[in-house]
């Protein structure tokens, strides 16, 4: 089966509109990705927004460095990158419609976890296509299954993050459809044992065909890339 094509903040590299921009996931979708990672933070007055750092210092080159969680939701409307604007999720979501499910990383790392996460599910239920909502942060995830039982919650793994071995996945707790592992860690027995304990196996971030290709034969159900063309491409050929 060829695995999910999922646009890693839409997509990254030379040439393309910002991350986590409604221009990049527009050109993911455009390039054939049938699937949408972005990252989901919670402003000053409550808002979500789409923005993968905790601050702005990154994305807007060292031109702005507050905090997102101290910037109210208009203040951030008035912050350009690039030319583009950030996106509120629930923009974010309308724009994917049915056309893309949309993979929601709630970002576990500032304190209001809890209130994010809430605000999260709510635009989802707001949404009119699929959404997973995925966590490095296992009482994120377990709040979102409890709160929201029909959305679909996957667990993020990285190396130093959630050692995972083999024999652990069959006594997880059956709160997650999916486990997102770190390329580096993935192997055809780690993928083989989250299929065998009832999960899909989907694997981040995949920006070499050939590795694309053989984690496909490994097993892997999505592919997040930065590269959504070039990796469809390469699963096409395979």
């Amino acid at each position: 089966m060829r695995p999910v094509v999922c646009g890693h903040r839409g997509g990254r590299g030379p040439g393309w509109p910002p991350e986590n921009t409604l221009a990049a996931f527009a050109r993911a979708i455009g390039e054939g990705a049938t699937a949408l990672e972005l990252d989901a933070r919670l402003t000053a007055d409550g808002g979500v927004v789409v923005l993968h750092d905790p601050t702005l210092a990154r994305v807007t080159g060292g031109a702005d460095a507050r905090e997102i969680g101290q910037v109210t939701r208009a203040e951030l409307a008035r912050v350009s990158l690039e030319g583009h604007a950030i996106p509120s999720l629930d923009d974010a979501l309308e724009l994917a419609g049915r056309r893309a499910v949309v993979n929601v990383e709630i970002k576990a790392d500032r304190p209001r976890k809890g209130a994010l996460t809430l605000a999260v599910l709510r635009a989802v239920a707001r949404a009119r296509g699929d959404v997973v909502v995925s966590s490095f942060h296992p009482g994120v995830c377990a709040l979102a299954r409890a709160v929201a039982p029909r959305v679909e919650v996957a667990l993020l793994t990285a190396q130093g993050i959630h050692p995972s071995p083999h024999a652990a996945w069959p006594r997880l707790p059956r709160i997650f459809a999916a486990i997102h592992v770190e390329d580096v860690e993935a192997t055809e027995a780690h993928l083989a044992a989250i299929a065998r304990a009832g999960m899909r196996p989907v694997v981040w971030t995949v920006n070499d065909g050939a590795r694309a290709r053989l984690l496909a034969r490994w097993g892997a159900r999505w592919i997040i890339t930065d590269h959504p063309a070039e990796i469809g491409r390469a699963l096409d050929a395979s």
